[in-house]
């Protein structure tokens, strides 16, 4: 009885460990993601709140210039700037088609990086 309850509780034990460390793993998978992106969007929002003649009118639809860059780049807002020119609100568009982009670079990256890593299982003949 007391061997059943060692051998119950060291998988127990083994099985935590496992889910516990794959968690953790992938906790900073994301938290690294997440922060390249971050910097990869304030590079943009940079470029494009130096295009904006930063008057926070309003007339946009949003607060302040800063919440619209923002949903600029997620692709929220469709309307453009009204005190922007039509040559600034094309270079913007660019800016935003640019990083959208990247972004689908990376992930086309990521998903051949994964399908590589894949632990495949042959068969082998003996």
């Amino acid at each position: 009885m007391r061997t059943w309850l060692i051998i119950i509780g060291s998988v127990l034990f083994v099985v935590f460990f496992v889910i516990t460390i794959s968690y953790l793993g992938s906790v900073a998978i994301l938290k690294a993601a997440s922060k390249y992106m971050e910097e990869l969007n304030d590079g943009y929002s940079e470029k494009i709140l130096k295009l904006l003649p930063r008057t926070n009118c309003k007339e946009c639809g949003r607060d302040d210039c800063d919440e619209y860059v923002a949903d600029v780049l997620q692709n929220k807002n469709n309307r453009m700037c009204p005190y922007c020119s039509d040559e600034i609100n094309k270079k913007i568009e660019e800016l935003v088609f640019k990083r959208d982009e990247e972004i689908e670079e990376l992930k086309k990256h990521s998903e051949e990086a994964n399908r590589k890593s894949r632990f495949q299982w042959k068969r082998r003949d003996y």
